[in-house]
């Protein structure tokens, strides 16, 4: 069995996809989107964010940086987690989450902890 990506809050990782799209699985904690990507590791994301790959063409081989960012409402009070995925060559934080999440098409995909 493969290895999963595991994210540190506020780190970028450059992944690869090693296929276009992913498989949908339900699981115990709810439907998965499982990706492979190109060194053999697997990518679980929940079908929100896997959305989100798709919306930008994301394609096999293409890279991408997904980061899991910790913000807060006017830099105070209780941290939440935003998942920012956008192509490679971008810094992932520093986009300004107020501003996108107000977008139809936004580059950042709140979607819950639980992501991975």
């Amino acid at each position: 069995m493969s290895d999963f990506v595991q994210f540190e809050t506020n780190v970028p990782q450059e992944l690869r996809l090693a296929y276009d799209d992913g498989k949908l699985v339900e699981t115990r904690f709810g439907d998965k989107v499982f990706y492979t990507l190109m060194d053999g590791r697997t990518l679980s994301v929940l079908p929100s964010l896997s959305a989100v790959i798709t919306e930008k063409e994301i394609k096999k081989g293409e890279p991408f940086l997904m980061c899991k960012r910790e913000v807060r409402a006017n830099g105070k009070g209780k941290a939440s987690i935003q998942w920012v995925i956008d192509r490679a060559g971008t810094d992932p934080l520093s986009i300004d989450l107020t501003q996108t999440a107000q977008q139809p098409r936004a580059t950042a995909a709140a979607v819950p902890q639980q992501l991975v």
